[in-house]
C-alpha cells in the first residue's frame, strides 16, 4: 500500500535523530556514486574488451540509471523508509552484491541485473539524503543540501579516480570487488556512527539522572 509523505509529519522524530539519518544518508549515498562513477568510467572499456557492441555497452550501462530511476518513481510517495536504518543498509548490501554479481558477469543480461540491482541502491541512498537534508529549519537547508550535492560530487570524482587506477594495474574487473568492499566499508560505518551515537546518548543520559540524583 501507499503510505502518503505528509503521512511522517505526525511521526516526525525530533532534532537529534533527525540529524543523525542525515549523516547516516550522506555516508551511503557517498558509496552509491562512487560505484556510480566508476561503473560509468570502467564498464565500457570493459564492455568493449569482452566484445560487446556499442549499443549494448548503452543499454547495460543505462539499466543502472533505469534501477535507479525506479526506485524514484517508487519512494516518491511512501515514507515507511524515513527515518528507520534498515532501508540504508539494505541499499548498500544491493549495490555491494550488484557489484560483485558485474565482477563475475559476462553476458549482457547479468550485467544488466547487476547494474539494476545497484541502481536500486543508489536510487534509496539519493532519496534519503536529499529528504534528510531538506528536514529541518529552513535557515540551514541551503547549507545541507550543499552538503548532499558535495558529498554526491566526491563520489563521482573519486570513484572514476579509484576505478581507473585499479583496471590500469590490476585488470578491467578488479574496480567491481574494490568498489564492493567499499560498500561493506561504508556499511560498518554506518553501524560503528549508530553504535557511537547511541553511546553519546546513553552518557548523557547518565550524567542527567547523576545530576537529578545528586549522586
Amino acid at each position: 500500500g501507499e503510505d502518503a509523505p505528509e503521512d511522517a509529519d505526525e511521526q516526525r522524530p525530533d532534532g537529534e535523530v533527525a540529524r543523525r539519518f542525515l549523516y547516516l544518508a550522506w555516508i551511503a549515498n557517498f558509496a552509491s556514486w562512487f560505484g556510480r562513477g566508476m561503473n560509468s568510467v570502467v564498464f565500457p572499456k570493459l564492455g568493449r574488451d569482452i566484445g560487446f557492441g556499442e549499443s549494448t555497452i548503452g543499454l547495460v550501462v543505462a539499466s543502472l540509471l533505469a534501477g535507479q530511476l525506479l526506485v524514484f518513481l517508487y519512494l516518491r510517495t511512501r515514507s515507511f523508509w524515513q527515518y528507520r536504518l534498515w532501508p540504508l543498509s539494505l541499499s548498500l548490501a544491493a549495490g555491494m552484491v550488484g557489484y560483485l554479481m558485474a565482477w563475475l558477469s559476462h553476458s549482457p543480461v547479468t550485467f544488466a541485473l547487476s547494474f539494476a540491482l545497484s541502481g536500486m541502491g543508489a536510487g534509496v541512498t539519493y532519496v534519503a539524503s536529499l529528504y534528510y537534508s531538506l528536514e529541518g529549519g529552513a535557515d540551514s537547508r541551503g547549507g545541507r543540501t550543499g552538503i548532499h550535492e558535495a558529498v554526491l560530487g566526491s563520489g563521482l570524482f573519486i570513484g572514476p579516480l579509484m576505478g581507473g587506477i585499479a583496471g590500469d594495474y590490476l585488470g578491467l574487473r578488479a574496480p567491481y570487488p574494490a568498489t564492493a568492499l567499499v560498500f561493506l566499508l561504508t556499511l560498518a560505518a554506518l553501524y560503528m556512527v549508530v553504535a557511537r551515537m547511541h553511546h553519546t546518548e546513553a552518557s548523557h543520559q547518565a550524567e542527567h539522572v547523576a545530576e537529578v540524583t545528586g549522586k
